[in-house]
């Protein structure tokens, strides 16, 4: 068991969007010191740093540093973890292993990421160029991202007799309970706001941002959702944004007379096919709850398609209304190594607002690599 003390984020932008020339460090750095000052501990306490991140090509050398030196942070050790979409879900369990073990006593956990400064690459141009004739860009986005999953979801969804009109609901929904959040002020603690500087209107966002310095303190996806003449996407898209955690043994907490914000009991690892591995995961961790009097109340399930949490939702017999209540993946955005991160504010943050107790956040990458981590809320 590890303690949460501070949890924040940044908002999400769409690719090429409003946080485009925002390198992944500083959106890292501003999520991070945020974070840090939400948990009112003295940053020089903190002795380790675990970052996420999917596309690290172009960040110049060991970004997590790069973070941490911008944090204000010089003397941290820190190291960075890449397990595609399941990148902030894998640095936490590290982090969380790290405090139980007793090799550290305060880990920030970071998942960063800038898709839209994910360069291309001219991979013959190290070793004799391109001679006469065209050569090939290639997409780092693509060479180095997720793979296309569309045809297996495709597949699965007539399988499981899950139509495309509940997935275009499900999508739908997951919209409206994000904007929800934001209209009642659900949300607003978490968001760690980020000045840009632009000398354009921003075409990733159909130009909600104006000229100038703008600071911007909410998710851009939501402002652009026609819930009645929207022509559905079911896909979680590329984005931009980062999220903090503060995590803390139990001992550091109390005797620096802090109150967590939540805690980490337990977590499951299973290797499977996607995304039936999820399922197996989330059983595992629900065995660490022994009380028959308790049970799951919320899941943050990351949907990088939404046959996804159907696909869960039927096999677990878990009712979508206790599913993605923040909104999800495909209504938030997806900066693959920010995601997992993200999901377990969401979880906290859908927890604390319900006045409920424990929750699960779970994932897996399109391998069928799934974590799921079991999270109480302290009140």
């Amino acid at each position: 068991m590890v303690d949460i003390l501070g949890i924040s984020r940044t908002p999400i932008c769409a690719l090429l969007g409003s946080l485009s020339k925002t390198s992944a460090a500083k959106l890292g750095a501003v999520s991070l010191m945020k974070a840090i000052g939400m948990s009112f501990i003295k940053s020089d306490s903190i002795d380790n740093l675990v970052l996420s991140q999917v596309f690290s090509a172009g960040c110049g050398p060991l970004i997590s540093k790069q973070i941490a030196l911008w944090a204000g942070l010089d003397r941290l050790n820190t190291f960075q973890v890449n397990q595609q979409c399941t990148s902030g879900l894998k640095a936490t369990v590290l982090a969380f292993d790290a405090i139980n073990s007793g090799k550290s006593q305060l880990t920030a956990v970071v998942g960063a990421e800038s898709s839209s400064l994910a360069p291309y690459l001219l991979r013959k141009a190290r070793y004799g160029g391109y001679g006469f004739g065209d050569g090939t860009l290639v997409d780092t986005l693509s060479r180095d991202g997720p793979r296309d999953i569309q045809e297996e979801m495709e597949n699965l969804a007539k399988s499981s007799n899950i139509s495309k009109f509940e997935q275009d609901q499900y999508v739908l929904e997951s919209f409206k309970r994000a904007a929800c959040c934001y209209s009642e002020g659900i949300m607003k603690h978490e968001i760690a706001p980020i000045t840009v500087k632009t000398e354009q209107p921003s075409k990733g966002t159909k130009a909600w941002i104006q000229h100038k310095d703008c600071t911007i303190s909410e998710d851009s996806f939501l402002r652009f959702v026609d819930f009645k003449n929207s022509k559905v996407d079911n896909n979680a898209k590329h984005s931009d944004g980062a999220a903090s955690l503060i995590i803390s043994t139990e001992n550091f907490t109390r005797r620096a007379n802090l109150s967590p914000v939540a805690r980490i009991l337990d977590y499951r690892q299973v290797s499977g096919t996607f995304p039936e591995s999820i399922c197996d995961a989330i059983q595992g961790v629900k065995t660490t709850i022994n009380n028959p009097e308790k049970s799951v109340d919320l899941y943050d399930i990351m949907d990088q398609n939404a046959v996804v949490p159907l696909y869960i939702s039927k096999r677990m017999d878990i009712d979508l209304s206790r599913m993605n209540i923040c909104g999800s993946t495909i209504a938030l955005g997806h900066p693959p190594g920010m995601t997992g991160v993200r999901q377990i504010i969401s979880l906290v943050t859908a927890l604390k607002s319900r006045g409920l107790q424990f929750g699960i956040a779970a994932g897996s990458n399109t391998h069928g690599e799934a974590t799921a981590i079991l999270v109480e809320s302290c009140t």
